[in-house]
C-alpha cells in the first residue's frame, strides 16, 4: 500500500501546476491533503474521482484557510471529522480515516506550533 501526505498550499494553484498528473504518476492508494485552502463545494471533486479515488474533505470555516482532505481507492469503514474541539474544528485541521480490516487508522492533519514567550 501506497500512502502520500502533501501539503497542497491551496488545492485550486496546486492542480493549476499539475497536481492531477502527479496523482496519476504516484499511483498512491492513499492520498492525505492538508491546507486545501478551499470550501468543499469549490474542490473539483470529479477530478479525483475520475482517477478511482473516493473523497472526504473537511473545510475550515473561514474561506481560504487551512482544510484537509482524504483519498482513497479503498473505502473506509470510519472517517472522522475534526477533534471534536470547536475552537480547533472551525481551522479545519483533522481528518482521521479508519478501517477495521486490517486494524488500519491513518489521520490527515496540519498542526501548528505556538510558543509561550519565556519568563525572564
Amino acid at each position: 500500500m501506497k500512502i502520500v501526505s502533501y501539503n497542497l498550499n491551496g488545492i485550486r494553484s496546486a492542480i493549476s501546476k499539475g497536481l492531477i498528473d502527479w496523482l496519476t504518476e504516484q499511483r498512491a492508494d492513499i492520498v492525505c491533503f492538508q491546507e486545501t485552502k478551499a470550501w468543499v463545494q469549490d474542490i473539483p471533486v470529479l477530478e479525483f474521482e475520475s482517477l478511482g479515488y473516493q473523497t472526504y474533505w473537511f473545510s475550515a470555516a473561514k474561506k481560504g484557510y487551512s482544510g484537509v482532505g482524504i483519498l482513497t481507492k479503498r473505502k473506509p469503514d470510519h472517517v472522522e471529522i475534526g477533534l471534536g474541539i470547536p475552537e480547533y474544528d472551525n481551522e479545519d485541521r483533522y481528518r482521521d480515516w479508519e478501517t477495521d480490516r486490517k486494524s488500519t487508522r491513518l489521520n490527515s492533519s496540519h498542526e501548528f506550533v505556538s510558543r509561550m514567550p519565556s519568563s525572564a
